[in-house]
Formats: C-alpha cells, sequence, structure tokens
C-alpha cells in the first residue's frame, strides 16, 4: 500500500508542474507584444494643412469676377477682379503720352538750327581778317559783333537744354504709366500657390473692402501633424529626423488605419506653463491627397517611457 501511495504522490506533484508550465506559457508569449509595444510611445495629434491663404484686395470696389469654390487655380492665376474701368482708361492715356515724343524731336530740330547759325556765325567771324585786305565796306564782310555772337551761343545753350527738359519730361511719363499699371494690377487677386480654392467670402457684383477677405486657396500637397509631448520624450526627437505617423483615415475603422512618414520640423523651446508639455510638429507629403485635416492621428515616438500628451 505504500508504494502505491508514493506513486500517487508522484503523480498529482508531475501534473501540478505541468499545468503551471501551460499557465506560464501564454503569459510569457503575452509579454512580447507588450514588451514590443513599449518600445513605441503613441501621442494623440492633430492633422493641419499647412499651405493655407486668405485672400484680400489692397483696395475698395466692386467685383467683377471670383474663382467659385471647388476651383482648381495654379500659382499666378487671377482668381479675383474688380472692375477697373477707369483706371485701364488712364493706363492706355500714360501710354500714349509715353508713345508720344514731338517734344524731344521738336527740341532736337530747334538745338541743330541754333547751332547751325551759330557755326555759320564764327565761320564768318574767322574769314573776316582774309577779306580785310580787299578793301571792301563793312556792311559786305557780315562780320558778327561779341554781343550777337553771344546771342546766337546762348540760343544754342538754350536749345540743349530744352533737348534735357524734354528728355526728363518723357521719364517722367514712363513712371506715370507705370504707376497707372501699378494701380491696374491692384484690381486683380493672383493665386500665391498651386491649390484649390475652399472658400469663397463674395460673389460677383458684390463690394469688398481693402484687407477683407474675398476667397480662400488651400494646397493640400503637405499636411502637418501637431502634437504636445513631455519634455522627457523630446531628448530623443532631433529636428529633421522622419518619424512615424499613425493616421485613420476612416474614424472609427481600424482597418483604415495607415502608418506615413513624417519629417520633424519644430520642437519648441519653451514648456506649456499648465500642461508641462512641449509642442512639436512634422510635415507629412500628402502628394496622393488620400490625408484629410482633422483625421485622427498618433505621434509615433522612440524609446520608452509614459506615453502623455493631449491634442489641443
Amino acid at each position: 500500500m505504500t508504494p502505491l501511495r508514493s506513486g500517487s504522490a508522484g503523480c498529482r506533484h508531475a501534473t501540478a508542474i505541468l499545468l503551471l508550465l501551460l499557465v506560464a506559457r501564454p503569459a510569457v508569449a503575452a509579454e512580447e507584444p507588450r514588451r514590443a509595444a513599449a518600445e513605441v510611445e503613441s501621442v494623440p495629434a492633430r492633422l493641419l494643412f499647412v499651405d493655407r491663404h486668405s485672400l484680400a484686395f489692397e483696395r475698395a470696389g466692386v467685383l467683377a469676377e471670383v474663382a467659385a469654390e471647388g476651383s482648381c487655380v495654379r500659382r499666378g492665376e487671377v482668381v479675383a477682379r474688380l472692375k477697373a474701368e477707369v483706371a485701364a482708361a488712364a493706363l492706355a492715356v500714360a501710354r500714349a503720352r509715353v508713345a508720344n515724343e514731338a517734344e524731344v524731336v521738336a527740341a532736337r530740330l530747334q538745338f541743330q538750327a541754333a547751332e547751325a547759325e551759330f557755326e555759320a556765325a564764327q565761320a564768318a567771324n574767322s574769314r573776316a581778317p582774309a577779306l580785310t585786305s580787299l578793301s571792301l565796306p563793312p556792311v559786305s564782310l557780315n562780320v558778327f559783333e561779341s554781343t550777337a555772337l553771344n546771342r546766337l551761343r546762348l540760343a544754342r545753350e538754350t536749345a540743349a537744354a530744352e533737348i534735357e527738359r524734354a528728355r526728363k519730361e518723357q521719364t517722367v511719363q514712363e513712371r506715370s504709366r507705370d504707376q497707372a499699371a501699378a494701380e491696374l494690377e491692384s484690381f486683380r487677386l493672383l493665386s500665391p500657390l498651386d491649390g484649390l480654392v475652399t472658400r469663397g467670402f463674395k460673389r460677383q457684383g458684390e463690394g469688398a473692402q481693402g484687407g477683407e477677405t474675398v476667397l480662400e486657396v488651400l494646397s493640400t500637397r503637405r499636411i502637418r501633424v501637431e502634437a504636445d509631448i513631455q519634455v522627457a520624450q523630446t531628448a530623443r526627437l532631433a529636428v529633421g529626423e522622419e518619424i512615424d505617423v499613425l493616421v485613420t483615415r476612416i474614424p472609427g475603422d481600424e482597418a483604415g488605419q495607415e502608418t506615413r512618414r513624417a519629417r520633424l520640423g519644430f520642437v519648441d523651446p519653451t514648456v506649456e506653463r499648465v500642461s508641462q508639455t512641449v509642442r512639436v510638429w512634422a510635415d507629412i507629403d500628402n502628394g496622393d491627397n488620400r490625408l484629410r485635416e482633422g483625421l485622427p492621428a498618433k505621434l509615433l515616438l522612440p524609446g520608452r517611457g509614459p506615453a502623455a500628451g493631449t491634442a489641443r
């Protein structure tokens, strides 16, 4: 009877060890994912479009045309225009004045005539000594006195000054033309980038004040992920490096999640006083236009430690 009891106790001991191994194996297996997950910290983040511009005129006026919402525009393309008939007419007048060179031509001709008369007088005076030996009457010698010669010299100099005045006047007319062209240009709004008109605040025929937003143009090619992280987490980040961002393209659907690479562009040197967090952001190339502003996102930070930070 004793051997039987001994064998039964040994069997129970082996069974207990086997049960412990079976229980411990799932625990060890479950620890591996947790250990791998601890190597990456996820911080709630927000997605924002960076290249967004609100466009306004420098002057007041009535809208002659404005791009519709959803219109694709190119950089430098006219997206809105004010009525500018008066400004266009002023530019046409300025151009006509620049093209009119009558004053310059007249001044040149006047100078040529004065110069020819002065040179003729000088030539006559230079011939006078040779003619004196012929004993001709003084009137026939046609000699110019100094006062007459000085008068002719002054007439020539006055004609030369008139040419300079006409040239400067022409320059002033050219500046007036440039001013009229710039004035007319202020009646147009140009898109600063390739993008999409996302909002229109004014319609054709409505008035707009100077500085009042008329429409908004947005480029979706670049999107920014912004988050607030703990101070300790900033030690593992360097501006210019690439980090991962987990984006949920379809809110509430984990199958719609994807990881995108982003380049860290900024780590705020200051700490937020209340939350004791630091603002950071990184830019994502959104050339495929799959990401939208406002989608749920998480910044995946390298290293261990408690994940912290809240999206504002």
